[in-house]
C-alpha cells in the first residue's frame, strides 16, 4: 500500500491479560451462561470491539493525565478520543471553550471527533490446561497471519521479524485452526459463577464467561500528530490499564506494550 497522500500513520500494541477478562458481548442471551464475551462477528473468535477499547483506554486517560498534572490534560484527551461532555460536568461550557481552545457558540453546536482511530483488539494467544505446565499458551496459523496481514495493510512490518512468537507470546506451540476454535468456543471457555447476597441469602446467581489471565491480544491505532502519539503510547504503556466490567473484584487489569515496526521498503 503505498503512503504517498496518506497522513495517517499507524501503531501497533499488545495487550496481555493479567487478571481475569470480561469485555461483555451485551444484549439478551438465554443460554446457561448470562454475560457472553465479545466475540468477531465473522471468525466468532473472541476480541475487543474498538468501541469498549477507546472507552477503556479514555477513561484510563482521563484519571493519568490528571493525576500526571498535565496542563493541557482536557484538550489532550479530546484532541485523541473526541470532546465527551460528561467527562466535564464541573465546567461550564465557557470553560470548556477556553480549554480546548474553541469558540463556546461552536462547542454548542458541533461534536470533536478525536484524531485517533482505533481497531479492534484481535487474539493473539491463549492460555490452556495442560498437565505438568503452569503456563501453557497456544495459538494457530491464521492469528499469526492476522496479526501479520493487519500490518501489511498499512506497509509496515516489525523491526525484527524474529520477534514474532515473543510478540503472539508462545513458544512456537501452534494447533490447528480447527483445533484453536474449539479450545475458544462457549463450552470451552472458562465459566465463572458469580452471586449477589443480601444477609448472608442467595438473591441472584449469574454466570459469567471470561478470558483466563495471560490472553494476548493487539490492536492498531491510527494517528497523524506525532507528539500528541507520544503523550498516548507513554502514557497507557505506563501502568495498568483495566478493561471491561468488573473492576471491583480485579477483573479486566492488562498491560499494554508497544510494537516496534517499520515500513516496508
Amino acid at each position: 500500500m503505498s503512503t504517498s497522500n496518506y497522513n495517517y500513520k499507524v501503531g501497533f500494541f499488545t495487550i496481555t491479560a493479567k487478571s481475569l477478562l470480561h469485555v461483555g458481548a451485551g444484549g439478551e442471551n438465554f443460554w446457561i451462561i448470562d454475560n457472553l464475551i465479545q466475540r468477531d462477528p465473522t471468525t466468532q473468535l473472541p476480541c475487543i470491539f474498538a468501541s469498549s477499547l477507546k472507552g477503556a483506554l479514555r477513561e484510563y486517560m482521563k484519571d493519568y493525565l490528571t493525576v500526571n498534572t498535565n496542563p493541557d490534560w482536557i484538550k489532550t484527551l479530546c484532541d485523541i478520543f473526541g470532546n465527551d461532555r460528561s467527562d466535564f460536568p464541573d465546567l461550564s461550557d465557557a470553560q470548556l471553550a477556553s480549554a480546548l481552545q474553541v469558540d463556546p457558540a461552536q462547542l454548542k453546536k458541533q461534536n470533536f471527533p478525536g484524531e485517533f482511530r482505533f481497531l479492534q483488539a484481535d487474539l493473539l494467544s491463549i492460555p490452556t490446561h495442560k498437565e505438568g505446565h503452569a503456563e501453557y499458551k497456544i495459538t494457530s496459523k491464521w492469528l499469526k497471519d492476522n496479526f501479520i496481514d493487519m500490518m501489511d495493510l498499512f506497509n509496515t512490518e516489525l523491526s525484527n521479524p524474529t520477534e514474532i512468537d515473543e510478540y503472539i507470546g508462545t513458544s512456537n506451540i501452534a494447533v490447528t485452526n480447527e483445533e484453536f476454535c474449539e479450545i475458544v468456543d462457549d463450552y470451552h471457555l472458562p465459566v465463572i459463577a458469580r452471586n449477589h447476597l443480601e444477609n448472608g441469602s442467595s438473591t441472584n446467581l449469574w454466570y459469567e464467561q471470561v478470558l483466563p489471565r495471560g490472553t494476548k491480544l493487539f490492536f492498531a491505532v491510527l494517528y497523524e500528530n506525532q507528539e500528541l502519539f507520544e503523550v498516548f503510547k507513554t502514557s497507557i504503556i505506563s501502568n495498568p490499564v483495566q478493561i471491561g466490567a468488573n473492576a471491583s473484584v480485579g477483573y479486566g487489569f492488562c498491560k499494554i506494550e508497544f510494537i516496534e515496526t517499520k515500513f516496508k521498503d
